[in-house]
């Protein structure tokens, strides 16, 4: 639910496999595929190991030299790929569901993709750390885990996009009744990183988790031949990983501020909430739950999907239609 709301239904990167979609592929669609574009022209080739290098491209001529293109050109793909066009308004989006612990996501896209050589990349890797990250500090998670107790697990991503703009995406789980006090302090944080400079011991740490995270991607020879690949792919320069040290060196306070203005936008944000309704928005005023007022919009009700063909037949519309009247006043997605 949370990609459809953020990429849309339609866009390839979310559309999930079916048993429909599935059955539908026969023989003649894979060996066409394979005639398309499993071809040379296409392709990028990684090797890691002991071995001479000269001897190791005369070999890799010598076997390849019979492989030859299709003698019809290469089809007109799109590359990079089109970026998704279509995405849900912000507001506050549930799904129903009987479970003792609410699952909730909280985020937004940003407005753009960053070009791979903008130093701006390595200050949104800093404030994603900041915010929520794997290593000593997180925010997000020293707020709800250890100092009010309301989550087990909490993560956050924010992601300045490969192919296209990429997202903010804020990640915890908590009892149904406590949804509303947990996403009220992932906004309190947010607008403390917009309106008040990180600490320098806290800023350190961070930078620290970062460059030893970066050597353990770089510690196999494998590893390195991949990631040089994966820059062909990308367009992204070698040049990007042998200034990461120094990119993430530089990052001061007044630049974690200020991306934290710009990329971490309360007003956007989406809020997708499943879990039992009564219990999450108990205690609400009539007319207006707690999340409703945090969201600044009403409750948009997600209707429930067969989970094997994710298809939603006429008779679950309407009982979520009914439902939904009765539960939040509103009506469904």
């Amino acid at each position: 639910e949370w990609q459809w709301l953020m990429y849309g239904e339609e866009h390839f990167s979310t559309r999930p496999l079916t048993p429909q979609s599935l059955g539908a592929i026969d023989r003649r669609d894979l060996v066409t595929f394979h005639e398309t574009f499993w071809r040379p022209d296409r392709m990028i080739l990684a090797v890691s190991g002991d071995f001479d290098r000269a001897n190791l491209l005369a070999a890799l001529e010598h076997r390849f030299a019979s492989w030859r293109s299709n003698a019809e050109p290469t089809p007109k793909v799109s590359w990079p790929p089109p970026a998704p066009m279509d995405w849900a308004a912000s507001g506050l989006y549930h799904y129903e569901k009987d479970i003792p612990q609410a699952k909730v996501m909280v985020g937004h896209r940003l407005a753009e993709l960053l070009d791979w050589r903008s130093p701006e990349r390595f200050v949104i890797e800093v404030l994603a750390e900041l915010l929520a990250g794997r290593g000593a500090i997180s925010r997000i998670g020293g707020r709800l885990r250890t100092a009010e107790g309301l989550v087990y697990r909490v993560s956050a991503s924010l992601d300045a996009g490969t192919l296209w703009a990429g997202e903010l995406r804020i990640f915890f789980d908590t009892g149904n009744s406590s949804v509303a006090r947990a996403v009220e302090l992932v906004i309190e944080e947010m607008e403390s990183l917009r309106s008040e400079p990180v600490l320098v011991k806290e800023l350190e740490v961070v930078k620290q988790s970062l460059l030893a995270r970066l050597q353990l991607q770089f510690d196999t020879a494998e590893e390195v031949a991949g990631f040089l690949a994966e820059d062909e792919l990308l367009d992204r320069p070698h040049e990007y990983w042998q200034g990461y040290l120094d990119g993430i060196a530089l990052v001061s306070a007044d630049d974690v501020q200020r991306a934290a203005t710009t990329y971490l936008r309360p007003a956007d944000l989406s809020c997708l909430v499943v879990g039992r309704w009564r219990e999450v928005s108990a205690g609400a005023p009539a007319g207006e739950s707690t999340l409703e007022r945090l969201a600044r919009s009403p409750v948009t009700v997600l209707v429930a999907r067969d989970p094997l063909t994710l298809e939603v037949t006429q008779n679950e519309k309407k009982g979520a239609q009914s439902d939904a009247d009765r539960r939040h006043g509103g009506l469904p997605r």
